[in-house]
């Protein structure tokens, strides 16, 4: 049976960048960590993350509403879409939301995951 679902929430993008620790001469600053970054990867996260889940599992229409701003790394209506092909949902995610007026900067969480091997990542 087809129901439509409607989600409200805080929306952010997750901005997962995937590092090795890179090999060679180098010389970082006593205390910090150097790393070579291999991939970046831009999701829509919060409230979102329930519905990119309820678009793949529903057969119906999924509904998204949140305030959103701006953002350096693209559009949140940009990044929504690009998860969608990521999750390969049923059916497209309708985004309800509104833009703040200020063009305030979206909350985003940003994750370093360290890739031992390149070949892990050929699934991406």
């Amino acid at each position: 049976m087809k129901k439509n679902i409607f989600v409200i929430g805080d929306l952010v993008i997750d901005h997962t960048v995937f590092v090795r620790i890179p090999t060679g001469s180098f010389q970082p600053a006593t205390g910090e960590a150097v790393y070579k970054v291999i991939r970046r990867q831009d999701t829509a996260g919060g409230a979102a993350n329930s519905a990119r889940i309820l678009s793949v599992l529903n057969e119906g229409h999924t509904y998204l509403w949140g305030v959103i701003g701006g953002s350096k790394w693209g559009s949140f209506r940009m990044i929504l879409e690009s998860s969608e092909l990521l999750d390969n949902a049923r059916s497209n995610i309708e985004f309800r939301g509104s833009q703040d007026e200020t063009d305030a900067q979206m909350n985003t969480i940003t994750r370093l995951i360290l890739v031992e091997d390149s070949a892990a990542l050929s699934g991406f």
